[in-house]
């Protein structure tokens, strides 16, 4: 069950564990104040001029010793953390700094009183911060918290209350529709049901194209595994919802990737989408070009190879598809660098001379 709990998730709720245990030792009065939401004790020290952005660092007993622990949290942080509303707002009002930001040596920090309230799923400290601020300072992390909220809480079961359901508070603020895009895409790459929570999303925004969910569905990349068929099933519902087929938000193209994969399905689904054979990359490369330019050196011209058989079979098939006189130069052949090599080498196995002579090598 542990591997299954995100990991910022997992390390807040047992520092906060941990915190509980001792903090009457080990945080300073205010600080402890705001932890447990002591508000007489706030307001006497609100009182008596006390520095409400005094910082103070967890001690080294953390999850992970120092790696773990935050350094330079303010009252208003412990409130966040811990969720107490009421605390936050008397800080606020006492003069807080809003924008005060905590340190660790995680990726992605430092972060906000905000951010923690966010990372913690108190939705309405979380409001309510976000109400006292430009509305700017707080969207630095705004894609990723979409994409990690939404992930969880998109669906029927968590509801449709953006005051109480934090992936829909923090959809509602944001307004650039990139940041927008790159969350919702992120939610849907990691979701357990993607599906259900596109179609979650969308009865709530009129029209939003996840950005990247289409790179991360079209084709198998790295921590993210799905069957053909959910994966078939997610591009499908993003291209009839005005996803980007040619999108190159990435250094390749959906369909780059999936004809690289082998994926003779996802490829056809793409194309039928509206997904551009030309279209090249950065590197000069076209999906035909990129899914031909790797070479297997095999001990012997007989040697069977599934792999080579489904690289030849992609190549065909593009090749009924694509601008033959893309690489019909040697000067536009030469891009294919792997290739070259691969079609001078010897032996070759009968799928590697079908590639080579395509390609007039």
């Amino acid at each position: 069950m542990a591997d299954k709990i995100p990991w910022r998730v997992w390390r807040l709720a047992v520092g906060v564990v941990l915190l509980a245990a001792g903090c009457s030792d080990a945080m300073p009065p205010l600080h402890e104040a705001a932890f447990t939401g002591n508000t007489g004790a706030i307001k006497a020290a609100i009182a008596a001029g006390r520095n409400l952005d005094a910082k103070w660092d967890e001690p080294r007993r953390g999850v992970e010793g120092n790696y773990a622990r935050q350094i330079g949290l303010t009252p208003l942080m412990m409130a966040a953390r811990t969720g107490q509303l009421e605390a936050a707002r008397l800080l606020v009002d006492g003069g807080a700094n809003l924008y005060a930001q905590v340190n660790t040596q995680l990726r992605g920090e430092p972060h906000t009183a905000f951010d923690l309230a966010v990372e913690a799923d108190h939705t309405a400290v979380a409001e309510y911060l976000w109400s006292k601020s430009d509305g700017v300072q707080f969207s630095a992390h705004l894609a990723d918290q979409i994409g990690g909220s939404c992930s969880r809480q998109c669906n029927d079961q968590a509801g449709d209350d953006p005051h109480t359901n934090m992936a829909l508070f923090l959809i509602g603020i944001a307004r650039d529709q990139v940041v927008l895009g790159e969350g919702i895409g992120k939610a849907a790459c990691y979701a357990q049901r993607p599906v259900e929570l596109l179609e979650f999303v969308a009865k709530h925004l009129a029209r939003i194209p996840p950005r990247g969910a289409l790179h991360c569905m079209a084709f198998q990349t790295p921590g993210i595994y799905r069957p053909l068929e959910e994966r078939v099933a997610v591009v499908s519902w993003l291209l009839a919802h005005g996803s980007d087929p040619n999108d190159r938000s990435f250094p390749w193209t959906p369909l780059m990737g999936a004809a690289t994969a082998h994926d003779l399905i996802m490829v056809k689904l793409l194309i039928a989408g509206g997904a551009d054979p030309n279209l090249r990359n950065a590197d000069g490369l076209t999906p035909i070009g990129a899914t031909a330019d790797s070479c297997v050196q095999l001990p012997t011209a007989d040697t069977f190879n599934a792999s080579l058989n489904e690289q030849r079979a992609m190549v065909e098939f593009l090749a009924t598809i694509s601008d033959s006189a893309v690489y019909a130069s040697p000067e536009a052949r030469s891009k294919l660098k792997l290739l070259g090599k691969c079609c001078m080498a010897q032996p070759q196995t009968p799928s590697q001379r079908r590639i080579c002579e395509i390609f007039g090598i």
